[in-house]
């Protein structure tokens, strides 16, 4: 009953609610009725609605990433570099936005500390650099530039 609409239910107190209703056919004593099963389905509702958050967050965080992707392919290219430079810029440049993503999935929604972006680019100079002063929480964007920018 009413595929592909939505329906709802009226509690007693006024407020509505979505529902789904199946309706089947029944016999008794020699009588033709139909049962009508009534299922509140508030709680498939809300799960479909952050399904949906979530996908359409997740397309918009690879839509950006290949956009941001695409921007260092293109500057690794120019300059007439010859092909190995081209392939250590641009394995350098995917790494440092790698690490970047690495740095704020490991640090929660709200970003990653810039020292830890940094650490990560000079990894390999830990020795001969040392980073001090207070922690300063950076935003995705950011992350991503600075860890370009020191790479």
């Amino acid at each position: 009953m009413g595929t592909g609409r939505d329906l709802s239910g009226r509690r007693k107190d006024g407020t509505e609610f979505p529902v789904e209703v199946a309706l089947n056919p029944v016999q008794r004593k020699g009588r033709i009725g139909v049962l009508a099963t009534v299922i509140d389905i508030t709680d498939r509702v809300k799960v479909r609605e952050s399904q949906q958050l979530v996908i359409h967050e997740l397309q918009h965080r690879t839509k950006n990433l290949f956009a941001v992707f695409q921007a260092i392919a293109s500057r690794s290219l120019e300059d007439g570099k010859t092909p190995g430079e081209i392939r250590t810029l641009l394995n350098g440049r995917v790494r440092a936005l790698s690490d970047a993503y690495d740095a704020l999935a490991n640090s929660g929604s709200e970003g990653a500390p810039l020292s830890e972006i940094i650490m990560r680019q000079l990894a390999g100079f830990s020795s001969r650099v040392a980073i001090a002063g207070c922690d300063i929480i950076v935003g995705p964007s950011s992350a991503q530039q600075f860890a370009l920018m020191v790479h």
